[in-house]
């Protein structure tokens, strides 16, 4: 059996920080926005509380640090885990329950990997992160402007919503790009907007590549190329997108996306994922 990428949070650069001193309440999670786009917060898995999760909607499945299976004494299934064209080992464990906020998950089917390479990164001990499969068995809100997750009661003030075309432990929407429709994974797990190359080759023709660089993956290093950032349209709404990377892909790619939504790209005030209505919510 051949699982999914985790596509969430493999594209990380070295900062130092302070693990965040989180409670929650019945309703609420606080949380801490590293390098202004990862979310951690505090929860629990099994019998272990106090770990530290970063809220990752591009992970499939969740991911649980190797560390805290070995805690738990989880017997893995050795399985192969896709990063795009390419595959590499991975333990495929099942969590007995999982808590964040008012939460509670059971029987969630995670992988274990090596999640040190994050920790270096963001400079905070990582213990899991935590998916749609986990957060969308109801409704939410991601506040950034107060730093917190809200569940079941949506606030008003949406400006756009924009329905979810495919996924259910994930959430695809569609954007135009310099008026052509594409389908973007909303990841809160990356910082940009990343659309793989092979999946639009006429896109981005006449945008000079502005820069290259490397970046390290749960697959290895990958070669992102920076361009201008394209016109894009949510709706009638347009979207001040920030940095903008292709990611070179193979032309037969199977995934059914064309790229990356990073969340914080677009500096949201508020982010409403709506498990009823399947939508996603956008305020600025």
């Amino acid at each position: 059996m051949r699982i999914r990428i985790p596509l969430g949070l493999w594209f990380t650069v070295l900062t130092l920080a302070v693990a965040p001193p989180l409670t929650a309440n019945d309703n609420s999670v606080p949380f801490v926005l590293y390098r202004g786009f990862s979310i951690v917060v505090r929860g629990s898995i099994g019998g272990i509380k106090g770990l530290n999760f970063i809220i990752d909607t591009g992970a499939v499945p969740s991911v649980v640090d190797n560390r805290i299976s070995r805690r738990l004494g989880l017997v893995g299934q050795s399985d192969q885990v896709s990063v795009f064209a390419r595959t590499v080992p991975a333990q495929r464990v099942v969590l007995p329950y999982v808590d964040v906020g008012p939460v509670h998950a059971t029987g969630i089917e995670a992988l274990a990997q090596d999640l040190s390479f994050i920790e270096r990164s963001l400079g905070v001990r990582i213990d899991a992160l935590i998916g749609l499969d986990v957060l969308g068995t109801r409704s939410f809100s991601i506040d950034y402007a107060g730093s917190c997750l809200w569940f079941d009661s949506l606030p008003y003030g949406t400006e756009v919503w924009s329905p979810i075309v495919e996924g259910d432990s994930f959430a695809v929407i569609e954007i135009e790009l310099n008026g052509i429709p594409a389908r973007l994974m909303v990841d809160t797990g990356v910082k940009h907007l990343i659309l793989f190359e092979s999946r639009a080759p006429g896109l981005f023709a006449k945008n000079r590549i502005q820069s290259e660089k490397v970046s390290s993956n749960i697959g290895g290093k990958v070669q992102l190329k920076q361009v201008r950032p394209p016109l894009a349209m949510m709706g009638h709404i347009p979207l001040a997108v920030g940095s903008v990377f292709l990611l070179e892909t193979p032309a037969d790619l199977s995934l059914a996306i064309d790229g990356l939504l990073g969340v914080a790209t677009l500096k949201p005030v508020r982010v409403d994922f709506d498990t009823e209505r399947r939508a996603i919510g956008w305020k600025w």
